[in-house]
């Protein structure tokens, strides 16, 4: 009888153990607008996400992958009609965890249910000095998204995002480029052109150049 107590009492405290929540992630300087009759994108645009497990935008079910020690990332989201954007910062707390979970805070829901993973773009960085620049100019560290869990984590299979004037843009990485494409979407006011991602990307930081019309770089981090 005494044993079977003991067992019990290691159980309960097992369950309470691994029934705690994961740290949530902190959501800071949030900001939204919806304009339905925006007419031209505002500034240089991109996005950068894989391929998900779920074919429409869940704002409860976004995923982003980071190293375990970086605590904040930029995050903006953007409706590549280009009625849509926010902007905030992610707090991961204590969590270790490479994908997390990450739950939007809108209040635009309404307007956004009808837009599919390839319309409402997700864009996660954060902003680097660049040392060999005499004006110490900033560019991005690009970190991966994806709506719903990665569908192939173990392949990095996703897309760039840009707006850009020119018919063929291109991204180079390794020093081969590869081309971009026009999107099919009917209204393509913040995106215009998609790049497909190659597999050639190692884990840990990659050095990328986007030619839009002018060349902008990032490092962009795939996880282990």
């Amino acid at each position: 009888m005494r044993k079977t107590l003991l067992v019990f009492i290691l159980f309960l405290t097992a369950s309470a153990i691994y029934a705690d929540d994961p740290p949530k992630v902190t959501i800071q300087d949030f900001k939204e607008e919806f304009n339905p009759e925006v007419k031209v994108s505002g500034g240089v645009l991109i996005g950068f996400q894989l391929t998900g497990s779920i074919p429409k935008p869940d704002l409860n079910q976004l995923y982003i992958a980071r190293p375990a020690s970086l605590m904040h990332v930029n995050l903006s989201l953007t409706s590549m009609d280009g009625k849509y954007k926010a902007e905030m910062v992610l707090d991961f707390g204590e969590s270790k965890s490479t994908w997390v979970e990450v739950s939007i805070p809108s209040e635009r829901k309404e307007e956004l249910k009808n837009y599919s993973t390839n319309e409402l773009v997700a864009y996660a960085y954060t902003e680097i000095v660049d040392e060999r620049s005499k004006r110490k100019r900033t560019f991005h560290k690009i970190y991966p998204t994806s709506w719903g869990s990665p569908k192939q984590p173990d392949e990095f299979v996703g897309r760039f995002y840009v707006i850009s004037g020119i018919g063929l843009p291109k991204y180079t990485l390794n020093k081969k480029s590869y081309k971009c494409a026009a999107t099919d979407a009917d209204v393509n006011t913040a995106f215009n052109k998609f790049c497909v991602l190659n597999d050639s990307f190692s884990p840990g930081d990659n050095l990328v150049f986007l030619k839009t019309g002018v060349q902008r770089k990032f490092l962009v981090w795939r996880p282990e």
